[in-house]
This record gives C-alpha cells, structure tokens and sequence, in this order.
C-alpha cells in the first residue's frame, strides 16, 4: 500500500504524512518530511555499501528545526547500512536489524524517540567497527523499551562480526538525559551497557549523562568485561535488573534515587 509519493531513484520522501506499507528498498531512505509511517517494509543497503544508513529521518532546517518528525518504523526488516537506522522524533517498534557495518540504531541530538520491541543481531560486519546495538552521542527523552538485543560476544568473534555494547551512551555532542530503559534482554559487549561522559574539544561544557533509568531489563553473560560501566551519578538508577537464569543482578541504586 502506497499512499504518497517517493522519489524511487533516491529513495527520498519529502511529502508530509506519507504511510508505505509492504515495500522493498535497495538503498539509504532518505525521511524529510512530518508524520510518514513506513510499515512491513524491506531495506537492503548492503553492510559495505556507500550509504551510511538504512533508514535515516535525521535532516535539519537551516534554523535547526527538524525536517522529519512523528516518524514512525514499524514491523520492519533492516539488513545493511553503515548503520541500520539512525533517526531522531521518532517511534521504531517491532524491527529485526541485522547485518550493518557499525551499529544497528543511533540516536540523533534531537532525541525524544521511542525504541520498542525490535531485535537486533550479527551486526558489525566492517573492520574495526565499534559495533553497538543502540548508540547516542546526545539525545534525550528517549524510551527503550521490550527490545532483544542478541550481540553475545562468543558469536560475534566466532563468525566474523564485531559487538561493541548493547546501550553506549556518550555525551560528547550534546547532553544525555532522561531514558527510560525498562524490560529489554541484553546480551553481549565489551561492556553491555555504558553510560559516560566523552570529552571533545569541539563540543565543551557537556555534562556527563543524568536522569536514566534501567529496570527490569534480562542480561546475559556473553560479554567481554562486564555488564555495566558507568558514570557515577545519584540520578541514574540501576534496580529490579535479573539474569537471564531469573537470579537478580546485585546492583541496586535506589537509596540513592533522588526526587526529581
């Protein structure tokens, strides 16, 4: 079903409100437009392809107001991309990505998406890739929700793919605030979960992560160093996470939780 338009030639959609459904993509889409639903869709990019993403909404006006937003991916296949989808003001929900060079999902700066239900795996194909299931750089008001992120390290290094992290959040770009990241299943990374400060002479002044909250999230065991590595704040809890086993995790901050 396509209700709207799109440059096939490029792969771009510049009209407001555009809902495809059950289509096939061979290339980067390219959303610079409000309320456009893609939903049951296919994208092949190919993990080594020039195109840097699968699917990516993150596009700006001159004055810095978003091109695209209310963008919604739904029940959606991924394969390739540099990285599988990169999007900001939007809802990805219900997506299997696998097979990209780098990472599977990146936030942009503008933030306020919901991540929920997806899976992700045999990700980092490229050499040398920092391969993260999720990854932000800057973003805030973002939910990760009831997703199974499957990078178990034994695989990554037995089969040619590389597993970085589940979750890195670095506020190098802009600040990382207020996540909620409740009810996924975690396996793999060096670390599985990182959450620090990452300094840049071009970008001063940013403060490390604040205000996030992991609950009741699944880890497995199948990582490199650890499970989690964090920037010590009283604003990021860490309660009610369990093993895969169904034993619970012996990290809890909720004495430490403040009101805000």
């Amino acid at each position: 079903m396509l209700l709207a338009p799109v440059t096939q030639a490029q792969n771009v959609i510049t009209t407001d409100g555009t809902f495809i459904e059950n289509q096939t993509f061979e290339g980067m889409v390219q959303v610079r437009a409000h309320n456009v639903t893609l939903r049951n869709c296919t994208f092949n990019s190919g993990p080594l392809a020039p195109n840097w993403y699968g699917v990516t909404n993150v596009y700006n006006n001159e004055d810095g107001t978003p091109k695209s937003t209310n963008f919604r991916l739904e029940n959606c296949t991924i394969r390739g991309g540099t990285t599988g989808v990169y999007v900001q003001y939007a809802t990805v929900i219900g997506c299997d990505i696998q097979e990209t060079g780098k990472d599977a999902i990146k936030i942009a700066t503008g933030g306020n998406c919901m991540i929920r239900n997806n899976y992700v795996a045999r990700i980092g194909l490229q050499v040398g890739a920092h391969a993260d299931a999720l990854q932000s750089v800057g973003a805030s008001h973002v939910f990760v929700i009831g997703n199974h992120f499957d990078i178990p390290v034994s695989f990554a290094d037995a089969n040619g793919y590389l597993s970085n992290a589940c979750i890195i959040l670095q506020s190098q770009v802009a600040e990382i605030h207020d996540w909620y990241i409740w009810g996924n299943h975690f396996e793999g990374g060096s670390y599985t979960v990182y959450i620090r400060d990452k300094d840049h002479p071009n970008y001063p002044g940013i403060q490390p992560p604040y205000r996030i909250r992991m609950n009741g999230n699944t880890f497995g065991t199948d990582y490199r160093y650890g499970v989690f590595n964090w920037d010590s704040s009283p604003t990021i809890q860490v309660n009610f996470n369990v093993w895969e086993d169904g034993s619970p995790m012996e990290i809890n901050t909720w004495d430490n939780w403040p009101q805000w």
